[in-house]
């Protein structure tokens, strides 16, 4: 039984993330999030260190091997590693991201054991900070799976993110589904109050556990439609521009090949000379979407070649496109973000500086020497040192190019240094018809609420979108058509608390952790004190 309620824990926290298989679509199920880790919950409520670990490492692997299936596409179909090999690496990955959550569990288990402090209070605080880890490891960090994603299309719950970030929401979300989890083993809690069994500490305890993650839920949602309505008005005062984003949906078996270069831009071009009588401010075409690699020294391209015939008497239109860059004196090659004026003048260049391990570089080359043959089809990148907006007389960009917005600290970043908005150019048709586009917008949002700023998004194959500072998607395109957005946005200005302090609530949860397991560590094995011997007593009826 124990099993089989891990089993279906795993399956309900994959299916709360917006996923895609063939035709069928499941992209508002996030409601699930509040209650898919309960089974696990229940079942890990009393274990000890290791099959707390076991039992959370299985629903994770499964919750990861649903969620990020898309991966073999990308390994497979474009980064030509045979079927096996691909699972392979596949399966280490998913093993990788699965242990995060479920040393998370491990070490609530073991404070529990070793100072009787109940895992209730500790197991929120430890999945934030594994939660965090995933932003550097493995492999410089992977963190698409954090539950909070799954609540993209939900305003008032997400608001909060502009104070304590996705880890304070994290926190809460974790913090709910225990006291579900308790819930639902005190069904035959009342009786036993009744017989007079229950003493006074448990249940306090029970009542504090209760109400103390009602108040958090109803806190975050009082402070969202606040919040909300609060954004609402403050927006219309900021000034506005004109976007377009255009999406080619080049294949992406062809983007790369040589004999295909004129045909791709020729697509964008004509995009592009559509939009002459439109008064856009700024045109945006996907990451990598000129396919010619540029000397880093070369300051502008044939207008004409752009489909910039027309604008060059207009000083307030400017194209951002992607494109690959190379130093021949430092024998570097980067992807990269272009911004242009109207004459096809190069106004401007941000260099990626977080690159997709396996996608962009081998990380570990003398061990993963395999995996080389990932990056063939574009080469190994090297990352960007400049991390400043790129700026125009009227406005300043946040460029954040592919899985980049999934790091809030890089978004954050620019946005400290003056940024009115957020641009996010890419290119997820490496990873077919499947959930990959969809989750990745959805984690997007979260970048826009965290600074209070518009976040536009031009996406080679699909899904671009525009998204406001509260985190409403207003448009957005299908997957694998052409096509493109004209928006009004906003230009922001001011800070959000989470832009001024970042991830603070994340780090003092950190502190917290490492008091726990230094007090655990000095525990006394097996013989508890009195006080603890009270909180054990108190842990075992509340989750009977």
């Amino acid at each position: 039984m124990n099993i089989l309620l891990v089993i279906i824990s795993g399956l309900l926290t994959a299916f709360s993330f917006p996923t895609i298989f063939g035709n069928f679509q499941f992209s508002n199920l996030g409601f699930l999030a509040w209650l898919s880790l309960v089974p696990l919950f229940y079942v890990i409520k009393d274990t000890g260190p290791r099959r707390s670990f076991l039992y959370t490492f299985l629903s994770g692997y499964i919750f990861y091997g649903i969620s990020l299936y898309w991966l073999y596409t990308a390994l497979n179909t474009y980064g030509h590693l045979n079927p096996f090999v691909s699972v392979g690496v596949l399966a280490i990955l998913i093993a990788l991201l699965a242990s995060h959550i479920a040393l998370a569990s491990l070490f609530a288990s073991w404070v529990e054991k070793r100072t009787g402090i109940n895992r209730y209070w500790t197991l929120p605080i430890f999945w934030v900070i594994c939660d965090l880890l995933m932003n550097y490891i493995p492999c410089n960090g992977f963190p698409w799976g954090n539950i909070t994603n799954t609540q993209y299309a939900y305003l008032p719950v997400i608001q909060i993110v502009d104070i304590v970030g996705i880890y304070g929401l994290t926190y809460i979300m974790i913090a709910a589904n225990l006291t579900v989890a308790v819930l639902v083993s005190l069904r035959g809690a009342q009786a036993t109050t009744r017989s007079g069994a229950w003493d006074c500490f448990a249940l306090r305890a029970r009542n504090d556990k209760t109400w103390y993650a009602v108040a958090l839920v109803a806190l975050m949602l009082v402070y969202g439609f606040f919040r909300i309505n609060y954004m609402d008005r403050e927006k219309g005062a900021w000034p506005s521009i004109r976007t377009a984003l255009l999406q080619g949906n080049i294949p992406q078996d062809e983007k790369w090949q040589e004999g295909h270069e004129a045909e791709q831009i020729a697509v964008l071009k004509k995009l592009t000379s559509a939009l002459r009588d439109s008064n856009v401010d700024l045109i945006v075409w996907p990451e990598a979407s000129y396919p010619v690699p540029l000397n880093v020294k070369v300051d502008s391209l044939d207008p004409a070649l752009m489909g910039l015939t027309g604008f060059e008497k207009d000083p307030n239109t400017y194209l951002l496109m992607g494109g690959i860059s190379f130093d021949r004196s430092k024998r570097a090659l980067y992807n990269s973000a272009f911004l242009l004026d109207g004459n096809a003048h190069i106004l401007g260049r941000y260099d990626k500086a977080h690159l997709v391990p396996f996608g962009e570089y081998v990380p570990y080359k003398k061990l993963l020497f395999f995996a080389k043959k990932l990056t063939a089809p574009v080469g190994n990148f090297a990352a960007g040192e400049n991390s400043e907006p790129l700026f125009t007389d009227g406005f300043q960009i946040a460029p954040l190019i592919c899985y980049e917005d999934l790091f809030p600290e890089i978004a954050r970043a620019f946005i400290k240094k003056g940024a009115n908005f957020i641009v996010t150019i890419t290119n997820d048709a490496w990873y077919g018809r499947s959930s990959a586009s969809l989750q990745h917008l959805a984690i997007s949002v979260f970048r826009a609420v965290e600074n209070r700023r518009f976040l536009v998004k031009a996406a080679n194959t699909g899904i671009s979108a525009v998204v406001d500072p509260v985190g409403r998607i207003i448009s957005k395109s299908g997957l694998f058509e052409e096509g493109m957005i004209v928006s009004n946005i906003k230009l922001g200005t001011g800070s959000s608390l989470y832009t001024r302090y970042g991830d603070w609530f994340a780090y003092g949860c950190g502190l917290i952790a490492v008091f726990l397991l230094a007090a655990g560590g000095i525990g006394n094995r097996g013989r508890l004190p009195k006080q603890a011997a009270l909180c054990k007593i108190a842990r075992d009826r509340l989750w009977r």
